[in-house]
C-alpha cells in the first residue's frame, strides 16, 4: 500500500508534525510505503526534519512555493494574486504527478490549513483524508469557511480527541468525523537528581504560549529564591516584552536556556512545570511532562482540558487568573513531596496507554483497509487542473518580481518580513514606513539587469535617497546589475511614519529580457569581466616592478655594493 501525507511546514518545531511524523514511522515499519510532501524551508530544524525523513525510511517531497497554507491562514504574506495562485497551482500538479508516479492509494493532509493534496486527490480519484488540530477561531477562524470544501473533498475527517473533536461535531456528520491523540515519542528522565526546586516552563515563547502570564505570576509570588526556567526558543517581539517585564519588576532569578534539543533532559526530580498556553488542541508537552512524572500546573485552556480527561493527572487554574496561578505554585512548592508522589503513582499506566497502535487505532484501520473513493465532482474537470508545470518555470515566475525587505534594530532582513511586487518595464512603489523599520532592500529581479532610472525618495521631498550598499553599479540615474540577485539598501530610521517612493525604469530586466538583450547582458558581463582580469593583470605587473625596485635598492644600500664602488672609483682616480 501507498500513503502520501500532505505536512503542514517540513519542521520539527509543532506538535502536528511531531505526532504524525510518529505515525509515518509507524506506518514505515508495519510494511506500508509512506511518501511525504512537505514546504521547502530554511527553518533552523529543516535539516533535521529531512534526516529524520530518511531514518524512518519515509520518502521526502519538498516543494517550492510562495505560500503554502491557504490564503488568509495564519502568517500569510503579502503575495501579488497571480503569484499566489501559480504557486498553489504549481503544487497541485508536483501532488498529482506523485499520486501517479508512486501510485499513491491513500492522501493524508495534516493540517487544516493545506488543501493541495484534497484537489490532487480528487482530481486522481484516490481517497484523501483531512488531520485537524486547529481549533476553528482564534487565529485560525478563516477555516470556518473553509468548512464545506474540507467536508466535500474527504472520506474521513479526524480531530483531535476532546474539545476539538467536541467542537467540530457542529460542523460535520458523524459518520465522517472521527477522533485520535497525537503521538510524541517520549524520553523518559526521571531519575535527573536536582539540588533545588525550579519553577519549568518548555515551549516556544510566543504570545499564544502566553509565558508572560507565568512571569507575572511568578512576581506575584513573591520568592525570588526560586528560579524560573524557560527551556525553548523564543520569537522576538514576545520575548522583548517578556525582558521588558522582568527588568521593570527587577526579577533576577529568571533564566531562558534557549532551544534543547532534548528539553527533558533538563528538567529534574525536584523540578515542577507550569504551561499557561491561551490555546492548545492536545499539547505534547503537557502529556510528556505527565509521562516523566512532573509536577504539573496547566491553564484551563481546551486543549489542556482534553489532555487533562485523558490522564486524569495536573493541577487547573483558570486561563488569565495570575493571582490563582501564583497560590497554585506556592501550593506544589510547599507540598511538593505530596504532589510528586501524585504525579509518580499514574506514571507506568499512562505508559503503557500511550502507544502509537493505541492513539491512532482508529486511524491506522482507516488507512489500511480497502475502500472505494467517493467521486468527487472535480473528477469530472479535471483536465483543466493538469498544469504540468516545471520546477524550472515555477522558479522562472518567482525570478520576475519585484521584493521589498524591511529590517529592525533586532530582527534583520528575512522572507517573512517583505512584500512583493510584479516586475514590469517601468513602475512607482510606494511602502509606508513603519516606526521601526531601519532599512530597506529592494531586490529588482533576481537575475542581471539594466535600469535607466532607479530613484527613492519620500512623498513630498524632492530630495532622492543615496543607497548605503547596492552590488550593482552606478550609470547616471540608473544602475547595471551584472550578478545574479540585484539589490539596493536604503537607510530609512529618519522616515518613520513617512512614504518611500520607489521608481524604476528597465532597459533589460529579469525574464522580461528577450534572448537578443539577454546576450547584450551577458556580452557586456563578458566585458566587464575581462576588464576586471587586466585589472588584475595590471596590478600583478605593478606588484612584480615593485618588487624588481626592492630587490635593487636593497643591492644598492648593501655593504658589499658600497665597498665594491668605493674601491672602482678609488683606481679610477688613479
Amino acid at each position: 500500500m501507498n500513503v502520501l501525507f500532505i505536512s503542514p511546514t517540513g519542521t520539527l518545531d509543532n506538535g502536528a508534525e511531531i505526532s504524525i511524523v510518529n505515525l509515518m514511522r509507524y506506518l514505515s515499519e508495519v510494511g506500508i510505503n509512506v511518501h511525504n510532501v512537505f514546504p521547502e524551508s530554511q527553518h533552523s530544524t529543516s535539516q533535521k526534519y529531512t534526516e529524520t525523513m530518511l531514518e524512518y525510511g519515509i520518502v521526502g517531497h519538498p516543494v517550492s512555493t510562495v505560500q503554502w497554507w491557504w490564503e488568509g491562514a495564519p502568517n500569510s504574506k503579502d503575495i501579488r494574486p497571480d503569484l499566489l495562485s501559480f504557486s498553489y497551482q504549481y503544487a497541485v500538479s508536483k501532488i498529482r504527478q506523485i499520486i501517479r508516479d508512486k501510485e499513491i492509494d491513500l492522501v493524508i493532509s495534516n493540517t487544516v490549513n493545506v488543501f493541495q493534496g484534497a484537489v490532487a486527490a480528487a482530481c486522481e480519484d484516490v481517497r484523501h483524508i483531512y488531520l485537524i488540530h486547529e481549533f476553528p477561531f482564534g487565529e485560525f477562524e478563516y477555516y470556518k469557511h473553509k468548512i464545506e470544501f474540507i467536508d466535500q473533498y474527504s472520506e474521513a475527517i479526524y480531530a483531535v480527541k476532546g474539545e476539538l473533536f467536541n467542537n467540530l461535531s457542529n460542523y460535520f456528520s458523524e459518520e465522517k468525523l472521527k477522533e485520535f491523540i497525537p503521538y510524541s515519542a517520549v524520553k523518559y528522565y526521571e531519575n535527573i537528581v536536582g539540588e533545588e526546586t525550579r519553577i519549568v516552563s518548555i515551549g516556544k515563547l510566543t504570545e499564544r504560549k502566553n509565558q508572560l502570564e507565568l512571569i507575572t505570576a511568578y512576581h506575584k509570588l513573591g520568592r525570588p529564591d526560586l528560579p524560573l526556567v524557560f527551556i525553548g526558543g523564543w520569537e522576538e517581539d514576545y520575548k522583548q516584552k517578556c525582558d521588558l517585564y522582568i527588568q521593570d519588576n527587577e526579577l533576577n532569578n529568571v533564566h531562558f536556556l534557549g532551544y534543547q534539543k532534548e528539553p527533558w533532559s533538563s528538567v529534574t526530580d525536584q523540578d515542577i512545570c507550569v504551561f499557561s498556553s491561551s490555546l492548545e488542541a492536545f499539547p505534547l508537552v503537557y502529556i510528556e511532562s505527565i509521562l516523566n512524572g512532573v509536577p504539573t500546573i496547566i491553564s484551563n485552556n481546551p486543549g489542556h482540558l482534553s489532555v487533562f480527561d485523558v490522564f486524569q493527572n495536573g493541577t487547573i487554574y483558570p486561563l488569565g487568573d495570575c493571582d490563582s496561578l501564583a497560590i497554585e505554585i506556592n501550593r506544589l512548592i510547599d507540598e511538593f513531596s505530596f504532589y510528586k508522589a501524585k504525579a509518580r503513582a499514574v506514571v507506568e499506566e499512562c505508559r503503557k496507554f500511550y502507544k502509537v497502535q493505541n492513539v491512532y487505532k482508529t486511524l491506522i484501520l482507516d488507512i489500511t483497509s480497502e475502500q472505494v473513493p467517493v467521486k468527487k465532482s472535480l473528477r469530472d474537470i479535471n483536465f483543466l487542473l493538469d498544469f504540468s508545470i516545471s520546477k524550472k518555470e515555477f522558479l522562472n515566475r518567482l525570478q520576475n518580481q519585484v521584493s521589498i525587505y524591511f529590517s529592525t534594530e533586532e530582527q534583520p532582513f528575512s522572507e517573512e518580513n517583505k512584500k512583493v511586487y510584479p516586475l514590469r518595464y517601468e513602475d512607482k512603489i510606494e511602502i509606508f514606513i513603519d516606526d521601526n523599520i531601519t532599512e530597506l532592500r529592494i531586490d529588482l529581479s533576481e537575475l542581471p539587469s539594466i535600469y535607466s532610472d532607479v530613484r527613492v525618495y519620500i512623498a513630498g521631498n524632492d530630495n532622492y535617497l543615496n543607497p548605503i550598499q547596492s552590488n550593482g553599479l552606478q550609470y547616471k540615474n540608473g544602475y547595471i546589475f551584472l550578478a545574479l540577485d540585484p539589490y539596493l539598501v536604503y537607510d530609512v530610521r529618519a522616515y518613520a511614519g513617512k512614504t518611500a517612493c520607489i521608481e524604476y525604469a528597465s532597459v533589460m530586466s529579469g525574464n522580461l529580457a528577450s534572448s537578443n538583450e539577454t546576450e547584450i547582458l551577458e556580452s557586456i558581463r563578458n566585458k566587464f569581466q575581462a576588464v576586471e582580469i587586466l585589472k588584475e593583470s595590471l596590478k600583478e605587473r605593478e606588484r612584480e616592478l615593485e618588487k624588481v625596485r626592492q630587490d635593487y635598492q636593497t643591492i644598492v644600500t648593501s655593504r658589499r655594493w658600497i665597498i665594491a664602488t668605493k674601491l672602482i672609483n678609488f683606481f679610477r682616480r688613479k
